[in-house]
């Protein structure tokens, strides 16, 4: 049995419990192949792999959950079904509150427009007003150190620009839980220290941050799990 829920069981703002996840290579999505897929669904099956298998957890407000692991070893898919992108095909993660997810360095920004308006519209996806975005804009672009630059299309930012940029507007907008995913691996050191301070402040207004990393440093020094 899989499934998404709206509350844990418990005080716990997420809780998985056996999640599993299929890896779906060869994705065929004509009607042909549908028909195949519920005619032989053992033969399809057997074609695919698990991206995650056995995994259990759980996170409580005013808590940093740190998710270590190799390329490969799920760790984004983990991240894709707490931020509800992707169904568990086994077990089940039950998650309470709106969650703001960073699941790719640059998520949501158009390369074509500027860092200026790239906030803009990162924001009204998230359902703020234009006019709270320009409010913020100054504040996050101090944050994200990139005043130079903000006029800029963002297709000439550098992975650690567009790193710092995208962690700058999914922190300031307050979510109740905030998932990045190797959102900070582009990033400097001094700008991490910055960054660990605010997802601090976070945690601290009753909210979490779930982050992941392939850096065992960065993981111990931020997060409390």
């Amino acid at each position: 049995m899989s499934g998404l829920a709206t509350a844990p069981p418990h005080d716990a703002v997420v809780l998985a419990e056996d999640l599993g996840v299929w890896y779906k290579g060869g994705k065929r999505t004509d009607f042909r192949s549908l028909i195949l897929e519920l005619l032989h669904g053992r033969r399809q099956r057997a074609n695919r792999s698990w991206a995650v298998q056995g995994v259990s957890f759980s996170a409580d407000s005013a808590e940093v959950l740190g998710i270590i692991g190799a390329n490969g070893a799920g760790k984004t898919t983990i991240c894709s079904v707490i931020a509800k992108v992707l169904r568990p095909d086994n077990g089940s993660i039950v998650v309470r509150g709106e969650v703001s997810a960073l699941l790719s360095m640059g998520a949501g920004f158009n390369n074509e427009l500027t860092g200026r308006e790239n906030i803009v519209l990162n924001g009204l996806m998230l359902g703020f007003s234009r006019r709270r975005m320009v409010e913020l804009t100054p504040e996050i672009i101090e944050f994200a150190g990139i005043e130079r630059f903000l006029d800029t299309p963002v297709k000439h930012y550098s992975a650690g620009m567009r790193s710092r940029l995208g962690f700058s507007i999914a922190a300031r907008l307050d979510p109740e839980i905030l998932v990045l995913d190797e959102a900070l691996s582009a990033g400097d050191a001094e700008f991490g220290v910055r960054a660990s301070a605010r997802m601090r402040e976070l945690v601290t207004g009753a909210r979490m941050v779930i982050v992941v990393s392939h850096s065992l440093e960065f993981v111990a020094a931020s997060c409390d799990q």
